[in-house]
């Protein structure tokens, strides 16, 4: 899925080192790792079929990649403020050691660990984009939303516990008013 999100929307692409990890106490076994890739670049093959077929990548190339490497908005830093190319191809490349790293580190992790770690991985993208609006916001909320409600599961009370005893109702109060 990945992948296909990664071929509408580029920035999927850098999750493809966290998926690649997953879950669990230990990095993949390297016969998982080439399954990954073997998985990963066929189904790209797949997926371009119809431009492969045209021997034609020129389009492809101008309409994706030139196109939103140039875009340009208000929303985000670099397109409010001029001169801060330097900064923002630092952020970049930090931006892909932070997606490589997460394949590697923590060490023990698990659906909440994840989820965490892919909505890190694409806000450090976001914030390094050219072009940035609100709506894409959706691209890591849903990561958010799972971390948060993951980590935070609802504890079931134990069936022997007791349940806490109800407080005694209290006398009603009279007030007597004095006539005159």
């Amino acid at each position: 899925m990945a992948l296909v999100a990664g071929m509408t929307k580029l920035a999927p692409f850098a999750l493809a080192p966290l998926l690649l990890r997953g879950v669990g106490d230990r990095p993949p076994r390297p016969r998982a790792v080439v399954a990954f890739v073997v998985a990963f670049v066929l189904s790209a093959v797949v997926v371009m079929l119809p431009v492969l077929l045209q021997h034609d990548l020129v389009p492809l190339w101008r309409d994706s990649i030139e196109y939103q490497s140039n875009r340009v908005t208000p929303f985000s830093v670099w397109g409010l403020w001029g001169g801060l190319n330097v900064t923002q191809s630092l952020l970049q490349g930090a931006v892909i050691a932070l997606a490589l790293a997460v394949a590697l580190i923590p060490v023990r992790r698990g659906l909440v660990e994840v989820a965490a770690l892919g909505a890190a991985v694409l806000c450090a993208l976001q914030i390094t984009l050219n072009y940035w609006l609100y709506p894409y916001i959706v691209w890591f909320f849903p990561l958010v939303i799972i971390a948060l409600v993951a980590a935070h599961p609802e504890r079931p009370r134990p069936a022997e516990a007791p349940l806490p005893a109800a407080e005694p109702e209290a006398a009603p109060v009279r007030i007597r008013i004095a006539s005159s």
